[in-house]
């Protein structure tokens, strides 16, 4: 029995040997020995660790990887889709609600109304202002603009009136001439700037109304403040 393994350890021993020297490697005949004989300690191996720098390296199953969208990134293309389906007054709502709450890059990058987007808003509309505030009154107001888009520049004749709780007129702005400081344009959407505080409105087709964002000036940053529709007369 015991010639029978020795027998069985020389064939194991050259069949190593030929291995190793095809891969062009060099071990000792003692290396070669152990390497034939069975481990019985392979639960006594300590088990590699890691570093607390390697294994922060790692990734992870749930981390984005760096090229990838979050999820709520908003989408200018998605969120155009969507107005342009949009038909009843809680689907135009929920559309607005899409509309990122930081306002202030876009009304900073604003630029000169497209020809499109001065046309929708030519005439005369009826506006209710809801704000968020549950303690604020619902303000109704009356804009008419008629305008003209010449030379880089929109011209014309803006009003403004807004009525008080009681449905009285309250205060009125008229402008003329250059009206380029009151309206401006993003990709998304149509800002009206009203002193320190501005309206984001975005036209729905479906409905020929425009609705959108109240934002206001408080404690030097601007906030979303209500939710305005402008109706046209």
């Amino acid at each position: 029995m015991d010639e029978k393994i020795k027998k069985s350890d020389q064939i194991l021993s050259q069949i190593m040997q030929a291995l190793v020297a095809h891969l062009g490697l060099r071990l000792s005949s003692e290396e070669l020995k152990q390497l034939s004989e069975p481990s019985t300690n392979l639960a006594m191996c300590p088990t590699p660790s890691l570093s607390p720098k390697t294994a922060n390296t790692l990734p992870s199953l749930n981390s984005p990887t760096p090229n990838s969208k979050p999820e709520n990134q908003f989408s200018e293309t998605a969120f155009a889709a969507k107005v342009q389906k949009a038909v009843t007054d809680e689907e135009i709502k929920s559309v607005v609600d899409q509309l990122p709450a930081e306002a202030a890059d876009r009304i900073q990058n604003s630029q000169r109304l497209k020809p499109e987007q001065l046309q929708v808003i030519q005439g005369n509309f009826e506006g209710t202002l809801t704000y968020f505030e549950k303690n604020r009154k619902v303000r109704t107001t009356i804009e008419t603009l008629i305008a003209n888009d010449t030379s880089g520049k929109i011209t014309g004749n803006h009003k403004l009136v807004i009525y008080t709780s009681d449905g009285q007129p309250g205060s009125t702005s008229t402008r003329s001439g250059d009206l380029y400081k009151e309206f401006r344009g993003s990709n998304v959407s149509i800002i009206f700037e009203s002193g320190k505080n501005y309206l984001e409105l975005v036209y729905f087709p479906e409905r020929d109304i425009l609705a959108g964002n109240f934002f206001e000036m408080k404690n030097a940053k601007l906030t979303k403040a209500g939710y305005a529709v402008y109706r046209r007369l």
